[in-house]
């Protein structure tokens, strides 16, 4: 009740001021109330506690052209929203946002379950996202984007086990049989990712998304590295996998910097024409 009375005074200060003078302060023991004149959209109401570097802000109204918004604080370092409400039920919509974004990085660990990850080297075996356009819409707190990425998977393999492709376009996972050491064996896949996002933001500057993501795959290798010998040996492109792969993503955005989990939804080979196995990824993003 004395906060109200407190906000109703300072909103008949300002009023009162006109507007000759936009914004006027008001002290009352430990609280500072801060009222500005927004011309024809009326006062806005900022309560502030406390002293010196150990002030924080506790309440922020709008009041005037036929709404009133209010909203409560805690910990106002980043000024999270514990309370919000308006009292406006015939008050403007939103407009929805429109934009196109360019470019972004992402990078993580990618493996493949099942048989066809029985000797893949999961520290080392990583994806690479390029994020080339995103065009999408906000719209209060959801906004949806579509999106042009290039993913490249560089699997590693241990000891010396590759992906050898047969004459009929079929791959297995073999150890090397004239005894031959690997220093180095990789499956390479690269996709052409369009993900669809729908995101939720709670809060500025952080979204959650979540949506189905279309793979297509532009081009793979299985490769082999012999100690002592310049170059690399390939065992084979096509390898059964895939052309068109769907997958799941999820993702968790605070402005420029971000965590994602992909989840392909079909194994990586075709049946009958590879070992059986889903990928899967998880990594941080740069503007993606």
């Amino acid at each position: 009740m004395k906060r109200l009375l407190l906000i109703i005074s300072a909103c008949l200060i300002s009023i009162g001021i006109g507007t000759a003078q936009n914004c006027d302060t008001v002290r009352r023991g430990n609280q500072t109330v801060i009222v500005k004149n927004l011309g024809d959209k009326g006062v806005s109401v900022d309560i502030f506690e406390g002293k010196g570097n150990n002030t924080i802000r506790i309440f922020n109204g709008t009041y005037g052209s036929g709404r009133s918004v209010e909203r409560r604080f805690i910990n106002s370092g980043i000024n999270k929203i514990i309370f919000g409400e308006s009292k406006d039920c015939c008050r403007k919509k939103s407009k929805p946002y429109f934009y196109v974004g360019f470019g972004g990085f992402g990078f993580g660990p990618s493996t493949i379950l099942d048989d066809a990850g029985d000797h893949l080297k999961g520290a080392s075996s990583l994806r690479y996202t390029i994020g080339l356009i995103r065009q999408g819409v906000d719209y209060n707190h959801w906004n949806f984007t579509l999106g042009l990425n290039i993913e490249f998977n560089s699997l590693h393999l241990s000891g010396n086990y590759a992906f050898v492709e047969s004459d009929n376009n079929t791959s297995s996972v073999q150890e090397s049989k004239d005894g031959t050491n690997y220093s180095t064996s990789r499956l390479h896949i690269t996709y052409l990712d369009i993900p669809f996002m729908i995101g939720y933001k709670p809060i500025r500057n952080l979204n959650i998304s979540f949506g189905p993501q279309l793979k297509i795959r532009t081009a793979s290798s299985s490769k082999v590295w012999v100690p002592n010998v310049s170059g690399h040996t390939k065992l084979g492109d096509n390898l059964g996998l895939r052309t068109v792969v769907p997958s799941l993503m999820f993702k968790v955005n605070y402005s420029m910097l971000g965590a994602y989990l992909s989840y392909d939804l079909t194994s990586a080979f075709k049946s009958d024409k590879g070992p059986k196995g889903n990928m899967l990824s998880a990594g941080i993003t740069l503007g993606l």
